[in-house]
């Protein structure tokens, strides 16, 4: 977090997912913190989907779990205002 290297932190979380990891819930909090540098990102629909991944294959203990919920709704609930804006333009010009 000192570097703000989010895509080499990235790359390199990637990388240890491709490995593979001896217990389900190790790869739980990894999908969690990929949530977490998503949403640094700002990229928060890539970020809803890593937290889901993390919720799904478990999380290693209560603390995980509780930093997991609030950071879903948040991401679920911004990209759905995204996808809301985006169908829903609004007109350049009001006519009478």
């Amino acid at each position: 977090m000192m570097k703000q290297d989010f895509d080499g932190a990235e790359k390199m979380m990637k990388k240890g997912l491709d490995l593979g990891m001896p217990m389900k819930e190790a790869e739980g909090a990894s999908m969690l913190q990929m949530g977490m540098l998503a949403m640094q990102k700002n990229d928060l629909r890539q970020a809803e989907s890593y937290i889901r991944q993390a919720l799904r294959k478990g999380l290693p203990d209560k603390e995980n779990e509780a930093a997991a919920i609030p950071a879903h709704l948040s991401a679920q609930r911004f990209s759905a205002r995204l996808s809301i804006r985006r169908t829903h333009a609004v007109p350049t010009r009001c006519r009478p």
